[in-house]
């Protein structure tokens, strides 16, 4: 016999603009990453980032890849995560709070 017991967990939110909506500029091309507050590459590849406030090949939902919609907001990024050997794209932020 088998029983499952389950508990309620509160969570919060510790990643500064997790929604990739506060920007300093639109992005218009690629590798615009550092246009999202908080967020930069952890290495020389180039992260994209894409909102809803460029209509063009960087936007959201419609952009260079195909159509998109946000999960919430109006922004998101875009990282290859394996393209050739040793050719990969890593995003970071700064916590608001310790693990």
């Amino acid at each position: 016999m088998y029983f499952l017991l389950f508990a309620f967990c509160f969570t919060q939110n510790i990643v500064n603009n997790g929604s990739f909506e506060d920007i300093s500029l639109c992005p218009d091309n690629q590798g615009q990453i550092s246009r999202a507050n908080y967020w930069n590459t952890a290495n020389s590849n180039t992260p994209d980032l894409y909102n809803s406030c460029n209509g063009g090949s960087y936007g959201v939902p419609t952009n260079f890849f195909g159509y998109k919609e946000a999960k919430t907001g109006n922004g998101y990024a875009g990282i290859y995560t394996y393209l050739q050997v040793d050719q990969r794209e890593y995003l970071q932020v700064s916590l608001k709070d310790s693990l």
